[in-house]
């Protein structure tokens, strides 16, 4: 079974704490200690609210020198002033570096509907999974984002174990909203309760790294009382899926 990690930082950032790891062999390390095939990684700076062309730049490095183990999604943060920060800016990126997914990084978390149209409809176009963490909108944005555009396939990440009161409505209402495992998400007896309610399809892993070790997400998973067909899905075969499908 593959695992692919969806949910995983590299590179310097913002605000470091300096006993976590970051740099790209250190990364590698610790996938290879977990038994994760791949991951697909954004970077550290930019998710942080530092540049985001900045920390493309380093990760599309880190990607290049990891022998395909590292998968880039760039970071999107629109700038104005910048054609390259367009999204046809990006799209010639994304095709160059063989990204093929992004990581929305709304400023000052004002995720606007008529701010994104551009982004969203091309990334519908395209077919292009967009993550979002949950730190940076709020159930409501996210609600009016989900109504604007249906057809756009997102990947929630940092959802807390305590959110389903809000989750799951917006899981039954919105089809290609789905959500990552890691790393508060989701409490014991979680994958067969969710299961219960949505598909497997729902739910990709990710481990929260450099933040929070695989280790428990893994064995959450892999002992899950769930069947192979469903833990295959989650561990790795729905992300792959889901950037398979990208046209670009």
């Amino acid at each position: 079974m593959k695992f692919l990690d969806a949910f995983c930082g590299i590179g310097p950032w913002m605000h470091r704490d300096r006993l976590l790891p970051y740099q790209p062999h250190e990364i590698l390390g610790l996938l290879d200690h977990f038994g994760i095939d791949q991951a697909l990684v954004h970077s550290n700076f930019s998710a942080d609210g530092g540049n985001a062309e900045w920390g493309n730049e380093r990760l599309i490095d880190a990607c290049n020198q990891s022998g395909g183990r590292f998968l880039p999604c760039l970071s999107l943060r629109p700038n104005p002033h910048r054609d390259e920060c367009t999204m046809d800016g990006y799209l010639d990126l994304m095709r160059s570096c063989g990204s093929r997914s992004l990581w929305l990084v709304p400023s000052n978390l004002a995720l606007w509907p008529w701010f994104f149209e551009d982004v969203a409809n091309a990334c519908i176009r395209h077919r292009i999974p967009v993550f979002f963490h949950r730190d940076m909108t709020n159930p409501e944005q996210l609600h009016q984002f989900c109504q604007a555009f249906p057809g756009l396939r997102i990947v929630l990440v940092g959802v807390g174990y305590g959110d389903d009161w809000w989750l799951y409505p917006l899981l039954r209402r919105f089809e290609n909203l789905h959500v990552c495992l890691g790393h508060f998400y989701i409490p014991s007896h979680g994958p067969m309760r969710f299961l219960d309610h949505f598909k497997a399809n729902r739910l990709i892993f990710g481990s929260g790294l450099p933040h929070f070790s695989p280790g428990g997400m893994v064995a959450h998973l892999m002992y899950a009382d769930i069947s192979g067909a469903d833990r295959a899905l989650i561990a790795g075969n729905t992300m792959e899926h889901l950037l398979n499908e990208v046209t670009l």
